[in-house]
């Protein structure tokens, strides 16, 4: 036998304040990825092997994406903001 024991105070997700201020979407062919609060200083692109495609160094608290340079697939961003780092997936 078991016993389940429910606390009100925690919880089972993960946080999710450092991903709440970074969105990405897709406008026409490019990808934009606007921070909230902080600029961002790099946005890395990997694809599903691992290699790095493309590096934007920008302090920006928005990037655009070249979307017509990138083949059809699934892309891993690593978006970099002053001591945090962020990892989205993006398709083509």
């Amino acid at each position: 036998r078991f016993e389940i024991i429910y606390k009100p105070a925690t919880t089972l997700a993960t946080d999710n304040q450092n991903m709440a201020g970074i969105t990405v979407y897709r406008e026409g062919h490019d990808f934009v990825i606007r921070s909230g609060k902080e600029k961002m200083t790099g946005v890395q692109v990997f694809d599903t092997a691992g290699r790095m495609i493309l590096e934007v160094k920008e302090h920006a608290a928005l990037i655009r994406i070249d979307g017509t340079t990138l083949p059809n697939g699934m892309y891993i961003l690593k978006i970099t903001e002053k001591s945090t780092v962020v990892n989205k997936k993006i398709i083509k």
